[in-house]
């Protein structure tokens, strides 16, 4: 399989592959719901639900222009999930800022790629945690 084939269903191998479905693989770019508490990549394009019921860290795919993502803590708990950017070279909104902080149920952000170097964020919901460095 090429590294950005398109996977239905569970992965359940390790793999570059976007899939859409539950994650069972740490090393995959994912699509769909995501229940791992260990470090990850998100997908590039799409909807990241994070469903993670313990404190969890993920990370922003590369940006790139017009890419358009949306990330949703969907599980109902207090922890914390916090998502940076593929590197500190790319931003969020154009600020030093490099990381989300996601902490409550139903928290959600849109981002865009506006450039190879930033990310703009498009959308966030009125109790989301915020961007910091």
């Amino acid at each position: 399989m090429s590294s950005d084939a398109t996977v239905s269903g569970t992965l359940t191998g390790s793999s570059n592959a976007s899939i859409g479905g539950t994650l069972t693989a740490s090393s995959a770019l994912v699509q769909g719901v995501v229940t791992s508490s260990s470090a990850k990549t998100l997908t590039s394009v799409g909807v990241n639900e994070l469903s993670a019921t313990g404190a969890a860290s993920y990370t922003l795919p590369s940006v790139a222009s017009g890419r358009r993502l949306v990330i949703a803590k969907t599980a109902n708990s207090t922890a914390v999930l916090t998502v940076d950017t593929a590197s500190t070279a790319q931003t969020l909104d154009g600020s030093s800022a490099t990381k989300i902080t996601l902490n409550g149920f139903n928290q959600n952000i849109e981002l865009m790629g506006m450039s190879t170097t930033r990310w703009l964020v498009l959308s966030s919901t009125t109790v989301f945690g915020g961007i910091s460095t």
